[in-house]
């Protein structure tokens, strides 16, 4: 059985948290999208048997794919898994709800995801997680709210590796960034906390622009700038290398 064959089979509304436990560590050759499902305050997990000794991966092949995960439900939980598309997608993962928790993923593009190996959204975190891309951002939190990206690595070739645009009251901690660009940005971002982080790019290891109230503490940023803030105010770098 494929994957998305037992997503399907999940009854709705939920009657409890249901669970999705990958017994083998093959290679699933599809595109998992989770959506249309009544939670009634439960949540859908996908995760590998820890029995199994190995990790899955998954690798979606059809030229039609956005992502090896779309997620567009809340409550849903991707514990464990390898992703690196067969073939040209736009994400590794993409997630639009919010309460998602992507925890020891390791995403490798291969050269094959073209915006972001990792899209999160609102009230959900990142963790333990490893994503490397070449062209596209490697972990973006787009208009996130209250969502923590933590103990996690994001290489980007060609893009900035963590990437918090618009989004606000977000905490990144022990995040390892690297890039050719911007490590780590946020862009007409507020209230956000950056603790224990690094970050090196050629252009900045950190880069703040047009943002407000944010706080760095603990980082080391190296690069063509070890920081810089721009076009904002009340922003705060303490007990960091630069």
């Amino acid at each position: 059985m494929t994957i998305q064959g037992a997503v399907d089979l999940i009854p709705t509304p939920l009657t409890g948290p249901a669970c999705v436990v990958i017994q083998d560590a093959a290679m699933y050759s599809e595109q998992v999208t989770v959506r249309n499902f009544t939670n009634n305050g439960s949540s859908i997990t996908i995760m590998v048997d820890p029995a199994v000794g190995g990790r899955p991966m998954v690798a979606p092949n059809n030229v039609a794919s956005t992502a090896a995960f779309v997620i567009a439900n809340a409550s849903v939980n991707i514990l464990g898994l390898d992703i690196r598309p067969a073939q040209a997608a736009s994400y590794g993962v993409y997630a639009s709800s919010a309460y998602v928790r992507i925890s020891s993923v390791n995403v490798d593009s291969g050269g094959t995801i073209g915006y972001a190996g990792v899209v999160i959204s609102s009230w959900s975190s990142v963790d333990r997680t490893s994503v490397t891309v070449q062209t596209g951002y490697g972990i973006w939190l787009a208009g996130s709210v209250m969502t923590t990206v933590e103990y996690s690595t994001a290489d980007s070739a060609g893009q900035r590796g963590l990437f918090i645009d618009g989004g606000s009251s977000n905490t990144i901690r022990a995040v390892v960034a690297k890039t050719a660009v911007h490590a780590i940005m946020l862009q007409s971002s507020n209230y956000n906390s950056i603790l224990l982080s690094s970050g090196t790019g050629s252009s900045a290891g950190l880069w703040i622009y047009g943002s407000n109230d944010n706080v760095v503490d603990g980082g080391y940023f190296h690069g063509g700038r070890g920081a810089y803030i721009s076009a904002g105010s009340r922003n705060s770098v303490n007990q960091s290398v630069l």
